[in-house]
């Protein structure tokens, strides 16, 4: 993120972080709908060895990959001082925390309650596990298809357009998943919450990617971990508001943040892109 980020002018960043996205969200694709069936041909226990068997040929992959780059990196790291202190000196500048606690309420809110999305078709419309897979798979499509037309929608809608939009729509499918009536209708919700969730988040990589421009590696990394923080917070309150007061409640409770944090951050950016529209280059 942070190399597409130094080789991208700002206004064409957001298009660009959105294309490694497209990627990332073919293995969430492949992940739901493989994982079902291998589930339903061979047992769960399969799953864990598939993923063993992929996560073996990626570390072999990125191993060869760094060992043949050793000298190239060790050299670049020898010229460089790092000091830890020195990152958290980020945290100093209120915009850097504005985007990072909008970066872990969204996680909290959205992958918090989202996570428990397929023990909620199979508890209530008892769907098989290869079901279950093929409709959580539609978050990915939906966030495919929001990479297609992401240079258009920045154009016509504005980043602060978009964050507004995506937290409109991901209050909508909030609000409507547990009122569907049919599993079918369900699969439609959970695309359209991939395209809304990637209009906001793909909006926070970008902002992510310019708030610190001389520590930009650090500054995506502080996101990332911001984001990972939330969701897995937000897991642990999801699983604890569900079992005391249903799905219902959950749900209604992250539409409802969402929306909120829509709305602060659309509010928030607004001002940020005004006072510096001239040295983003849009």
């Amino acid at each position: 993120m942070a190399w597409v980020a130094d080789s991208t002018p700002y206004g064409k960043r957001q298009a660009g972080l959105a294309k490694l996205i497209a990627f990332v969200m073919l293995g969430t694709i492949f992940g739901p709908l493989s994982s079902g069936f291998i589930s339903e041909l061979f047992g769960w226990r399969a799953v864990f060895l598939m993923y063993f068997v992929l996560f073996l040929l990626t570390s072999s992959m990125l191993f060869l990959i760094t060992f043949r780059a050793k000298k190239t990196i060790y050299d670049r790291v020898q010229s460089k001082v790092w000091e830890f202190k020195s990152q958290l000196q980020l945290l100093k500048d209120p915009w850097v925390r504005v985007v990072l606690i909008t970066v872990f309420i969204e996680g909290a809110l959205f992958h918090g309650c989202h996570a428990f999305a397929g023990t909620y078709l199979q508890e209530r419309f008892g769907l098989t596990v290869a079901t279950t897979g093929c409709l959580l798979a539609a978050f990915g499509v939906g966030a495919i298809l929001y990479t297609l037309f992401v240079e258009k929608l920045v154009k016509i809608l504005g980043q602060h357009g978009l964050v507004l939009s995506g937290g409109g729509l991901m209050f909508f499918c909030f609000i409507a998943m547990p009122l569907m009536p049919g599993w079918q209708y369900c699969g439609v919700i959970v695309f359209l919450s991939g395209f809304g969730f990637f209009m906001f988040h793909n909006t926070l990589q970008t902002c992510s990617s310019e708030m610190a421009p001389s520590k930009r590696g650090i500054a995506l990394c502080l996101h990332g971990f911001s984001m990972l923080m939330g969701t897995s917070l937000g897991v642990v309150f999801s699983a604890f508001l569900i079992q005391f007061s249903g799905f219902l409640s959950a749900y209604t409770f992250s539409a409802v943040g969402l929306i909120i944090l829509g709305i602060f951050f659309k509010n928030s950016l607004t001002k940020r892109n005004d006072k510096f529209e001239d040295s983003l280059d849009f």
